[in-house]
């Protein structure tokens, strides 16, 4: 029998044939991780670890292999049984404002807040972002137009907030 540390070789993925769902391994971590979107042209794709959706480049992953991930001990003995886990809803508000931020702190939050409603299935999410000098508006709507959490987006009604809110149908 050989030892793991005599083993520990990673196998790069042949990216022609991975397809959302391909399990893989994270190189640094040796945590398993399963492909949401293949990557783009810049090497970046979309995984899920755990419970945790985030973007990923393509050279930090290899092919999953059993022997290279690392066990984790959870103290939860209802662990075990897939069937008597739950997830917990947490207490998230369906409106996020962004007035007065800079664009990049704001596009920061906005990607974390556009994470934790995907997990509790909170939709739709109304992000305000006011009209101000329109940058920020602006940012916002591009992020949200290529952002794998959300289905489709609009500009809010009148009654919503008009075009100072994006109202946003998360996937």
């Amino acid at each position: 029998m050989h030892n793991i540390e005599d083993s520990e070789q990673y196998v790069e993925p042949d990216w022609d044939m991975i397809i959302p769902g391909t399990k893989l391994l994270v190189k640094d971590l040796n945590q398993p991780v399963v492909v949401l979107q293949p990557p783009d042209r810049n090497g970046t794709l979309y995984i899920q670890m755990g419970m945790i959706k985030t973007k990923i480049n393509k050279d930090k992953l290899a092919m999953y292999d059993e022997r290279l991930t690392k066990k984790v001990n959870l103290p939860l003995s209802s662990m075990k049984n897939n069937s008597s886990f739950s997830l917990k809803r947490y207490s998230i508000s369906n409106k996020l404002d962004l007035r007065g931020q800079r664009v990049e702190e704001a596009l920061d939050e906005l990607e974390a807040y556009l994470d934790k409603a995907s997990l509790v299935n909170l939709s739709p999410v109304y992000i305000i972002h006011g009209h101000g000098t329109g940058a920020l508006k602006s940012a916002v709507r591009n992020f949200i137009a290529s952002s794998p959490y959300v289905a489709k987006y609009r500009v809010g009604e009148e009654a919503e907030g008009g075009d100072g809110v994006s109202v946003i149908d998360i996937k």
